[in-house]
């Protein structure tokens, strides 16, 4: 019998491997997206169009594939606790549940072998059941919390994903700390401009530069608009919310480079250093 399975996707490699296994499987899958304001705005707008391109992908988009659900979470990270996301995605998670009583079979997570958050599998599954606990009226059935990739390595991620379609791989963000490579001002609407790139320093990207490397991965192109800024405060002052996801969003666009794009900025960046290195 083929089961409703709730499935958080960040975009990254680990969440769209699981998508694609639970697919094959013939499950209903209904991919979420926790759209946290605790999470980099840009990291999270990147995450969005990625999750938006993998399920317009024809290979992906299957009739046991349904809408993507976004579920907006305004928490800031609390000190002392050493990975937040797994409060945010069990969090995020239970409010859809709770929007569809007793629909769901399961809810998956894609946490891998040797991923932190492996050690913790037990309380994460604790934290979850007691969201239930605390509910009213009780709940008929509570959708098990599973993690079907734990016996996965990265490698076997990223080949299960190369096997199935190399641009699927290369299109997914992992990094956690975007890195600028171009900076310039925007002379219509007194915004910047940048060009985002993984940094090739955080745990994430590391690994995948040891697997794929990161020469071939997406670059975007990162728009504040600070015309649309100024008219907001003008209006709202001091109550305008500058760090909920909404606002941000308004604010702040993303946009993927294509490969001439992102050869020219290349090209720009390579005669700026050799300027500077000419000067000193």
């Amino acid at each position: 019998m083929n089961k409703n399975i709730l499935q958080a996707l960040s975009g990254g490699f680990d969440s769209t491997c699981l998508l694609i296994k639970n697919l094959e499987n013939g499950d209903h899958v209904y991919p979420v997206y926790i759209k946290a304001s605790s999470v980099d705005p840009v990291k999270r707008q990147i995450e969005l169009k990625v999750i938006k391109e993998l399920l317009a992908n024809p290979e992906i988009k299957t009739h046991n594939l349904h809408d993507l659900i976004t579920v907006p979470l305004h928490m800031r990270n609390i000190d002392g606790i050493f990975s937040f996301q797994p409060v945010l995605w069990t969090l995020g998670l239970f409010c859809e549940v709770k929007k569809r009583r007793d629909f769901y079979d399961e809810v998956h997570i894609g946490y891998i072998m040797n991923d932190s958050a492996v050690s913790y599998l037990g309380e994460i599954k604790r934290i979850w059941r007691s969201f239930f606990s605390l509910s009213f009226p009780e709940y008929n059935k509570i959708p098990e919390l599973e993690f079907p990739l734990v016996k996965y390595s990265k490698e076997m991620v990223i080949n299960k994903l190369l096997y199935f379609q190399n641009t699927v791989a290369y299109n997914c963000w992992t990094c956690e700390r975007p890195s600028v490579l171009y900076e310039r001002k925007k002379k219509n609407h007194g915004g910047r401009e940048q060009i985002i790139e993984h940094c090739g320093r955080c745990a994430p990207c590391k690994k995948i530069k040891e697997y794929i490397g990161l020469e071939n991965l997406p670059r975007y192109r990162r728009t504040e608009h600070r015309e649309l800024l100024g008219r907001l405060v003008k209006r709202y002052k001091e109550k305008l919310p500058l760090d909920d996801p909404i606002i941000l969003d308004m604010l702040i666009t993303c946009e993927k480079l294509d490969e001439k794009e992102s050869t020219h900025i290349t090209s720009i960046v390579e005669r700026r250093e050799n300027r500077k290195k000419q000067g000193m």
